[in-house]
């Protein structure tokens, strides 16, 4: 009877397991838990997930056949029970409650929204010091994001100036008559304003997208434009294969177009003559739609989220993707940020405060001409 029990229980988990996939059949890949379409249905079913088990904890007990892996088993089990206590009773975490789609399973992820309580308290004691260190600590030249996100109110700060001479090495261009970033010629105005500068540095170009959409959009008019132009360049877009792979796909062939999306915007050092073109679609704004930033709004009530947070964190991401380009003392290069809101709003001048110190040009003739320069 005991093993008849635990049997049923296995395949009620099972049934379980398929309802719970059905819920999420017409989700969005990635959402907040409490923004579901079904979202009561959900959790009551992973209320009946809890109990099943401990139900199955239960009926392993109940057989008798403990032993060092059974009993590790049901400490997984135990956990697991106690994590979907807590993704169904998340008031009291801080932390955004999220679920990510695949073809045929799903993930559930707690993330903490607020780590003050960590940084922050004053009373725990910490024996040694600590010290935070990043290229990309600060924001419109200041630790105020930083503290506030840590808690860490009365840290010792300082900033160091890069040693790289970016004025020297490096323009900043941003196009004045680009279409606003949302229009539906957006990627077709870049791509064809983008060409003259790729076609002149003969490659090397890395193109930086905040969409996967945008990898697609771009890539596919600049294969029109080069077909047209009977050019030699290569195109290499994220997904085509693994991103180590594009890497040195990219390095092993100087006349390469390399489009990816944030995969790209941190961790790739292409130093030297690698790389000395980058091209950044849009500013890479966070979507309210994230589950992060859906629970920063809704469960710590942030106000004025968008210039106190929002652009902070977009700062810091430009800070990175516009760092893909000078990783050297001798590294040269041209970045092309094709945002017209980096001009035409007071936040893009605070975001163009926090880049690093290229030398900003209007007239795209410079741009050329600094090209021709490096060839």
């Amino acid at each position: 009877i005991q093993m008849d029990n635990f049997s049923q229980s296995f395949n009620n988990y099972n049934l379980l397991i398929s309802e719970l996939m059905n819920l999420l059949r017409d989700e969005n890949k990635r959402a907040s838990v409490h923004r579901l379409k079904n979202h009561e249905q959900f959790v009551k079913q992973l209320i009946e997930l809890k109990k099943l088990l401990l139900s199955l904890i239960n009926s392993v007990g109940n057989l008798g056949y403990i032993n060092r892996e059974i009993d590790n088993n049901l400490k997984e089990l135990k956990k697991l029970s106690d994590l979907l206590y807590n993704i169904t009773n998340p008031e009291q975490l801080n932390c955004a409650v999220w679920m990510e789609k695949f073809n045929n399973s799903f993930s559930i992820h707690i993330t903490p929204i607020d780590i003050k309580n960590i940084f922050g308290d004053d009373s725990k004691q910490i024996d040694a010091s600590l010290i935070f260190s990043s290229a990309t600590i600060t924001a419109n030249e200041n630790f105020d994001y930083f503290k506030n996100l840590t808690g860490l109110k009365t840290v010792k700060t300082k900033i160091i100036k890069s040693p790289f001479d970016y004025k020297k090495n490096a323009l900043l261009h941003l196009p004045q008559n680009l279409p606003d970033p949302n229009d539906d010629d957006f990627f077709e105005s870049l791509s064809d304003y983008i060409y003259p500068a790729i076609k002149l540095n003969e490659g090397k170009t890395l193109i930086l997208t905040t969409s996967i959409k945008g990898i697609g959009k771009i890539g596919l008019a600049l294969e029109h434009l080069i077909q047209n132009d009977k050019s030699n360049l290569l195109i290499l877009k994220q997904g085509d294969m693994p991103n180590n792979q594009l890497i040195d796909q990219f390095k092993s062939n100087p006349n390469t177009i390399l489009i990816g999306s944030y995969a790209f915007w941190e961790g790739v050092d292409l130093i030297g003559n690698d790389l000395s073109l980058l091209v950044i679609d849009k500013l890479p704004f966070k979507s309210p739609d994230d589950p992060i930033v859906d629970a920063k709004i809704n469960i710590l009530k942030e106000t004025d989220f968008f210039m106190k947070t929002q652009i902070p964190m977009t700062s810091l991401l430009m800070k990175q993707g516009l760092g893909r380009l000078i990783r050297d003392f001798n590294d040269r290069g041209v970045a092309i940020v094709c945002d017209n809101r980096m001009y035409k709003k007071n936040y893009g001048r605070q975001i163009l405060r926090s880049l690093p110190p290229y030398r900003l040009v209007d007239d795209y003739n410079d741009v050329l001409k600094f090209i021709e320069n490096l060839n």
